[in-house]
């Protein structure tokens, strides 16, 4: 099964991880590391590789970053080039494209799981178009 490492800013990860556990129940092989203040760049790159080894079971990691160009990303994408194949990054996590892949990654392979995470992350932003108010 693919493994997930959720990195955020603060603590925005590990909210993420407890909505989906809330959701789905207790989820095997996920994770979340978030920035703090007094962390360093290099400091949040060790704990999401320690992250990466624990969800690791040879299937592939996807890491899942907030927003795109900042640390957690730069972070995240730094250890994908030097892991080489078999650890992705998403950015732009949001709770349905979590709720999505936790649902589908025991059948999907790592390469499916991408193609999912982008579709429903964009399908996940919706413009609720509330009705015009009826004056009497």
């Amino acid at each position: 099964m693919v493994g997930f490492v959720l990195v955020s800013h603060g603590s925005m990860a590990e909210g993420m991880l407890e909505a989906i556990r809330m959701i789905t129940g207790v989820i095997d092989q996920l994770e979340a590391v978030g920035l703090k203040e007094e962390d360093s760049p290099e400091g949040l790159l060790d704990r999401i590789q320690e992250s990466v080894n624990r969800v690791n079971t040879g299937d592939g990691v996807i890491l899942f970053t907030d927003l795109f160009g900042a640390t957690p990303f730069n972070a995240s994408a730094r250890l994908a080039m030097m892991q080489g194949d078999g650890i992705e990054v998403i950015c732009g996590m949001n709770l349905p494209m979590m709720l999505e892949l936790v649902m589908q990654r025991e059948e999907e392979p790592l390469a499916s799981l991408i193609d999912i995470a982008v579709e429903n992350g964009k399908n996940g932003v919706i413009h609720f178009d509330k009705p015009p108010l009826i004056k009497t």
